[in-house]
């Protein structure tokens, strides 16, 4: 265990001691300068305001800030993890520090949702309820968790997931066509909101999708192969192992939903999509169960094989589109920093 803390410690160090490293730091540097400010309309959730308003109260060092809102991140991560029943606790740490290498309010929200599943498995429908509308303060989207702790007390067959899930691949392929009039009808329904709302929802919506994130054929049927992949490799383990697990069982099913969700907006509304990470986030507790029910030797090569996946997903996430806001890295200890952030 004492080396989930100490990982925990060095992730938040890197994390918080950064400075103009990173996506979206100007916005979020300028909210906690101004955060206080009277007459100003805030762009963020009210969650986030406040976290950022009780910190700018004390100081104005953004450091501060980031130390807060990355030890809040990390807690919820470990919160998570301790109340799964994996022995590598260390290594679901690092998969989430990999996927989201600087958090951002997403980030925050989504790992409090982890937390939400615990109550789920409790069937404690309060702290379920408060954690997600917590976390929907945080980023809105999250309020889209809160039908999952109804949904999930029924017992999906397989053939029902599999159905869901080909249906949505269905769906998604047809969204050009679908979606059209859907996408206008629902942007009519946040006319009653602030402007700041508004603009946000619009570029979800009805935003044009960026070149970076236009799914090709071949990119298209690649992600179609990795989440079947995926979703038989856990139903495989699942049948054999884990069919009287009601842990495993949650997250092969929010598995199998989420990705069904993304299947939905991944071509449409990209910005949409993302939100499967609050179903998803049991991948790598799935993934160190079957680990688990493995031979000795056969252990220590899938936990290598593991540890490579999480090294390419963060060698991906700071060497991709946005590579030149992660490297190279800028602590508030390399002086003066030139760098054009957005």
């Amino acid at each position: 265990m004492w080396l989930l803390y100490l990982g925990a410690c060095v992730i938040l160090l890197f994390q918080a001691l950064r400075w103009k490293t990173g996506t979206d730091w100007n916005p979020y540097l300028i909210e906690f300068l101004n955060v206080n400010k009277s007459g100003r309309v805030d762009e963020f959730e009210p969650g986030y305001v406040f976290l950022n308003s009780i910190i700018r109260h004390i100081t104005d060092k953004y450091t501060v800030f980031l130390l807060f809102e990355c030890g809040l991140n990390i807690c919820f991560i470990i919160f998570f993890l301790r109340k799964m029943p994996i022995r590598n606790k260390s290594l679901g740490l690092l998969y989430f520090f990999a996927i989201a290498v600087f958090p951002i309010r997403f980030t925050l929200a989504s790992n409090m949702i982890l937390c939400s599943y615990v109550y789920i498995l409790e069937k404690k429908i309060v702290p379920f309820i408060a954690i997600v509308i917590c976390a929907s303060m945080i980023h809105r989207t999250a309020i889209a968790f809160l039908p999952m702790y109804f949904i999930c007390q029924y017992k999906f067959s397989f053939k029902i997931l599999m159905i869901i899930y080909i249906g949505a691949m269905v769906l998604g392929a047809l969204a050009e066509y679908t979606f059209g009039n859907l996408l206008q009808i629902a942007a009519a329904t946040y006319g009653f909101a602030g402007s700041a709302v508004q603009t946000k929802m619009d570029a979800y919506v009805t935003g044009e999708i960026p070149d970076r994130l236009q799914m090709t054929p071949i990119r298209y049927l690649m992600s179609m192969v990795n989440s079947t992949f995926f979703i038989l490799l856990f139903y495989y383990f699942k049948r054999k192992y884990f069919s009287s697990n009601a842990v495993y069982g949650l997250l092969f099913t929010l598995y199998v939903l989420g990705i069904s969700f993304n299947r939905i907006f991944l071509q449409t509304i990209p910005d949409i999509a993302r939100m499967t990470s609050f179903f998803t986030g049991g991948f790598i507790i799935m993934i160190i169960m079957i680990i688990s029910s493995l031979k000795r030797k056969f252990q220590i090569l899938a936990t290598i094989a593991v540890i490579s996946y999480i090294f390419l997903s963060y060698n991906s996430s700071i060497n991709g589109y946005y590579k030149n806001l992660f490297n190279p890295y800028y602590s508030v200890f390399s002086g003066n920093v030139h760098r054009i952030m957005y």
